[in-house]
């Protein structure tokens, strides 16, 4: 399963990171909601874990824009 892990916390991110790849999912990160919206146009990912507090555009933002686009990820 590909999943995006958008958590502005480094430490947390990573800690996400290495729990999800242990159960052999391939995990892609970003620090920002600009950069999750990057991501996400080129790479079709399984799920989105997605912080709300986000620094550039907010969770609740980069969801909305995923929507937009027709994207079925679910959050």
């Amino acid at each position: 399963m590909k999943i995006l892990v958008v958590e502005d916390e480094k430490g947390m991110a990573q800690v996400l990171r290495r729990g999800l790849e242990e159960d052999n999912h391939a995990v892609s990160l970003a620090h920002d909601g600009p950069s999750a919206l990057s991501l996400a146009q080129d790479t079709q990912f399984d799920l989105v874990l997605l912080d709300v507090m986000l620094p550039g555009i907010n969770g609740i933002q980069v969801a909305r824009r995923f929507r937009e686009r027709q994207q079925g990820t679910p959050f």
